[in-house]
């Protein structure tokens, strides 16, 4: 078999391994053993280093692993999210509000800002915030809201069927039914104009009592008053003027409660003004974006205070009940009525 390695080409097979002895005389142009040893350990060097060169270049093409892109874990986002337009969270609160803006400009929708975490935010939309993303537990979450009190008659409705912290606990049940009839009107509350209220009784115990509130006076300065006066026209002239306070302070409150009135209608809210001429606005319960409770410290303590109405695209509130007497249950009916409306749009 012929020798293919380049290093021994042209010696026969018998001349690789060592010669027998012989006592022939060498001849001087064949190899001696020296030069067959150089040439053999030259033959494994080769071949040890090829071998190791074919081992190492499958490993030696791969990519080593600092060379790689570092690895970016996928955030977990919630369902209908928006992000940034590399498709990550944003990464401070500011873009991802003026995001929310663009998008409420161009949809009319609601849209607002969640935070993931202390830098990443996605931008929701109000309608896919907190809908549940198994359909098991959306169908759950809907067969506990159909078995609310607002799918029992209002007729039949006990304190039992409320929440705990459903404000009719507080209010009163009955107060809640009148509230929840059909276009039932709210008029600003009498316990709101107790400045007027005071004044009013003030002036019918002076028109009632007017002897008594003459002696309330200090003694020089009814001499005075009697030196000029006869005592029946003095005592006729206080009454007269708690007479006339008490009208003045009781006018101004009935004017103040019938110059404002507010609707509950089953598809919209409407406010009227005027009692000779009246102006009215009203707004659709599908078109209600934002509503919120208004309560001074002084409104808190006699449950009184302002509630404001807004839609999608306006800078202020379309209506505002002012002075209502228990805000807080009327926000509750409120908030059930632009549920009633928004599920039968759906349908």
């Amino acid at each position: 078999m012929p020798n293919d390695d380049l290093l021994l080409v042209g010696l026969s097979p018998g001349e690789t391994s060592h010669p027998t002895p012989s006592t022939e005389t060498p001849d001087s142009t064949a190899p001696s053993e020296a030069e067959l040893e150089t040439a053999a350990r030259l033959t494994n060097s080769l071949q040890n280093k090829q071998a190791a060169a074919v081992d190492l270049e499958p490993d030696a093409l791969k990519p080593r692993l600092s060379d790689a892109a570092p690895l970016v874990a996928a955030p977990d986002l919630p369902a209908g999210a928006v992000t940034a337009a590399d498709g990550q969270p944003f990464s401070d609160f500011d873009s991802a509000n003026y995001k929310a803006d663009q998008m409420h400009q161009q949809t009319g929708d609601i849209f607002f800002v969640c935070a993931l975490g202390s830098s990443s935010y996605v931008v929701l939309a109000q309608s896919s915030a907190g809908a549940p993303a198994d359909p098991d537990q959306a169908e759950a979450s809907d067969a506990s809201t159909s078995s609310s009190f607002r799918d029992i008659p209002v007729d039949q409705l006990t304190l039992e069927d409320f929440p705990d912290t459903h404000p009719v606990h507080k209010c009163g049940l009955a107060r809640y039914k009148r509230y929840m009839k059909k276009d039932f009107k709210f008029k600003p509350a009498y316990r709101s104009m107790w400045p007027l209220l005071v004044v009013a009784g003030i002036g019918t115990l002076v028109y009632l009592l007017p002897v008594h509130v003459i002696s309330l006076l200090p003694q020089d300065v009814i001499n005075n008053i009697l030196s000029s006066i006869s005592p029946e026209k003095f005592t006729l002239g206080v009454a007269y003027l708690g007479a006339a306070l008490g009208v003045f302070a009781s006018g101004k409150i009935l004017v103040q409660r019938h110059i404002h009135r507010y609707t509950l209608h089953p598809g919209f809210a409407k406010y009227e003004y005027g009692i000779l001429k009246r102006e009215s606005s009203k707004i659709a319960y599908n078109n209600i974006s934002n509503y919120e409770v208004n309560q001074s410290v002084l409104g808190r303590l006699l449950n009184y205070g302002d509630m404001e109405l807004a839609s999608p695209g306006t800078n202020d509130s379309e209506i505002k009940m002012i002075n209502v007497f228990a805000p807080q249950l009327i926000e509750a009916v409120l908030e059930g009525k632009i549920e009633e409306a928004r599920q039968y749009a759906r349908r």
